[in-house]
């Protein structure tokens, strides 16, 4: 095997052959490293200095598995190039791992009793999606106790976070606290789910990721006849998900349908060998995670190792845009594993599995997708900076308005800003008027939509109102669009007030039970036009500004490409809060109305 990777003391998670999880301070945070940018790191005081001080000095290819095993035993080093691959090492692992088995006592009587649910939190960024799972437990009407794992060394969960989940008879725990108790070789990420559940003081434990929550009580699968008579329930994986090297663990494969351990149902009684050579697995994860995908792989392998079954419900998994969608036992939708869309109230980063979109995409084919948005939209009001409890009433998102027009049409621009003030905005939108020279043209008229854009990016605001300058108003319009879910929840990427006829998707009304308060929400997800009232969230217009020159046409044309690329397309108002006036365009471009515009529509404040 080449020596693809430097020995580094921070090389701590291995993700793949040829990827690792950094998590060195002085790489700004946990990222993944691949042999060339683990070559070319700048910090040469991470590396071990090859000098003969390397503690993996004697460690060798042509050394006895006996001898490999008894360092196994030992505490986490950092060994020498290619050692995850070598024959001898596979071959002490199996040894060692037998070895644990084989001294493995009975399942310790009276440690562990009841039944509840472990989450594991995973920092800063998997918070919003911790928060939304909890709020679905408690809404499915789930009262089995919670915990919240987290890595106290890396201050995965401050204490006014814990407070947040804690509202909702959320048990807090620091790993690290109880490692002291338990020790371990090696705690990061992935290994913590798999140490939770083991010694958390359940007997019996429901597993979630971070980003799986349930769409109804999960409560009953304890007492569902599969899991009793096998102790453990598993959901099926992506076809292509990555197996584990059955070879390399002494293991053939069970030749059943592999598993994803976003949630997972394990009776401790009943199962203890192999969710104990699991976590041994995990606990020597700078070798297992090398030929199995991290706790996935570790779970995957002690079963069947253990000689002992399990339960699934289904062999083949349900997809959907971006999440697992999994069934219970009477096979009706009981889980949702959001791992390509983890919900955020931020920038896409931190996350192993690559999102589908900068922004969170809503699907309306999820249950609980209405909900969970609200939730989000309820912490996203919550974390922004208020100190004490949260308000009663929770601040407004931030709006400003902007306008572009040209001189040839100020009795035109005039009469719009006469309707815009009788609205409720209670101020001039900021106007950019064409600097051009020559005849007005397309070219005169994108280049002034591009000079609003840049304007607009000088004011720091939530969203931002793009508008034309030949217009009508709905009377209510800062009030609609305040009460509107996808900005008042904050999961609005590229929104518009116009809708000139568009093919869209509906978002039934039935489905988000708050649109009752406000104007209902329909996608457009193929070509979008129409720039008379379009509204952009901060991150939107940051990346239209980014890829304005990858992209021709129009303002609207752009727009609504770069949102189909980033987001789960335009989402409408309905109704329409502005209707285009049947003036002449200076340009020669087309005209067209909206077909639903409500001058008098008003949302509940």
């Amino acid at each position: 095997m080449p020596n693809l990777f430097p020995s580094c003391r921070h090389r701590r998670e291995p993700r793949s052959r040829s990827t690792y999880l950094c998590r060195s301070p002085k790489l700004a945070g946990s990222r993944m490293v691949t042999p060339d940018t683990c070559r070319a790191c700048p910090f040469a005081d991470h590396h071990f200095p090859g000098d003969g001080s390397d503690p993996a000095a004697g460690v060798r290819p042509d050394m006895p598995a006996e001898a490999l095993a008894d360092l196994l035993a030992g505490p986490a080093q950092a060994w020498p190039h290619g050692w995850g691959f070598w024959d001898v090492t596979h071959q002490a692992h199996r040894l060692a791992a037998g070895r644990f088995l084989g001294a493995l006592g009975p399942y310790p009587a009276g440690r562990f009793r009841g039944r509840g649910i472990v989450i594991a939190g995973g920092g800063a960024p998997y918070f919003p999606s911790v928060y939304v799972t909890v709020r679905a437990i408690r809404h499915v009407g789930c009262a089995l106790p919670i915990q919240v794992w987290y890595l106290g060394r890396d201050d995965e969960l401050p204490a006014s976070r814990r407070a947040i989940l804690e509202r909702f008879g959320v048990e807090c725990v620091d790993a690290d606290a109880v490692r002291t108790q338990y020790p371990c070789r090696i705690l990061n990420g992935w290994e913590l789910k798999v140490y939770a559940v083991l010694h958390s003081p359940f007997e019996e434990v429901l597993s979630l990721d971070a980003d799986s929550y349930p769409a109804r009580d999960p409560s009953v699968l304890f007492d569902e006849p599969g899991y009793r008579a096998t102790g453990a329930v598993f959901w099926p994986d992506l076809p292509t998900g990555p197996p584990p090297d059955w070879r390399v663990f002494g293991i053939g494969p069970p030749g059943r349908t592999s598993i994803e351990t976003g949630q997972f149902v394990v009776h401790k009684r009943a199962s203890w060998q192999p969710l104990q050579l699991a976590w041994w697995y995990c606990d020597h994860s700078d070798w297992s995670f090398l030929h199995g995908y991290g706790d996935k792989g570790a779970l995957e392998v002690a079963w069947p190792a253990c000689g002992q079954g399990y339960t699934m419900y289904r062999d083949q998994m349900r997809w959907s845009v971006h999440s697992f969608l999994h069934v219970g036992p009477d096979g009706g939708p009981l889980f949702v594993h959001r791992c390509a869309d983890k919900f955020r109230v931020g920038p896409s980063t931190g996350y192993l599995t690559t999102q589908r979109t900068e922004a969170n995409w809503y699907n309306p084919d999820l249950p609980l997708e209405a909900e969970c948005f609200e939730w989000l939209g309820e912490l996203r009001r919550e974390l922004a900076g208020r100190p004490g409890p949260v308000p009663a009433r929770p601040a407004a998102p931030t709006l400003r308005a902007f306008m572009y027009t040209c001189l040839e049409r100020r009795d035109v621009w005039e009469g719009t800003m006469a309707r815009w003030r009788a609205t409720d905005w209670g101020e001039d939108p900021v106007v950019v008027v064409d600097d051009g020279t020559g005849p007005t043209s397309g070219a005169r008229h994108i280049a002034t939509a591009h000079r609003m854009l840049l304007r607009a990016a000088e004011e720091e605001a939530e969203y931002y109102l793009l508008l034309e300058n030949d217009l009508l108003f709905n009377l209510h319009l800062r009030q609609n669009l305040l009460a509107w879910a996808p900005l008042r929840d904050g999961w609005l990427w590229t929104g518009s007030l116009y809708n000139p006829g568009l093919p869209v998707e509906d978002t039934p009304r039935r489905a988000f039970p708050s649109q009752s308060k406000g104007g209902s929400v329909a996608r457009v997800t193929h070509m979008f036009y129409g720039s008379q009232a379009i509204l952009l969230s901060r991150a939107a217009l940051v990346t239209v500004l980014r890829e304005w020159d990858r992209e021709s046409g129009n303002l609207d044309i752009r727009l609504g490409r770069i949102a189909l690329r980033h987001s789960a397309g335009v989402l409408l108002h309905a109704p329409s809060l502005v209707q285009h006036m049947p003036v002449p365009s200076m340009w020669g471009g087309p005209y067209h109305r909206a077909v639903d515009f409500d001058p008098f529509f008003r949302a509940e404040s």
